[in-house]
């Protein structure tokens, strides 16, 4: 009897996580395709021939520069958004609030 137990609790097991690992790997493949898009198009470029190595270094340093801007200004745009929360909910003043922007300005220049 209670090898019967253990036995379906085990058979049980295995089939939830057969089951989940199924539903998530194609999540998983999707989202690294979508990932290494950019990348896998400048290897084909470099592998036809149409780009040299030089260039190739050169356009991956312009991608990672373009991706470090982009997340500047994210960062930038979320203190700000914080900041301005807390000068409209009166818990930092005017003066404070302009000189902490000031701050992060002087960060992100």
């Amino acid at each position: 009897m209670y090898i019967q137990i253990l036995f379906s609790a085990v058979l049980l097991f295995i089939v939830i996580f057969i089951a989940v690992r199924l539903a998530i790997k194609p999540l998983i493949e999707q989202g690294n395709r979508n990932q290494n898009s950019d990348h896998n198009l400048l290897n084909n470029l470099k592998w036809m021939g149409v780009i040299d190595n030089e260039e190739y270094k050169l356009i991956n340093e312009l991608n990672e520069n373009k991706l470090r801007a982009i997340n500047r200004s994210n960062h930038l745009r979320t203190y700000f958004q914080y900041l301005n929360d807390l000068r409209e909910a009166e818990i930092i003043s005017e003066e404070a609030f302009e000189k902490k922007m000031q701050k992060l300005r002087n960060y992100y220049q």
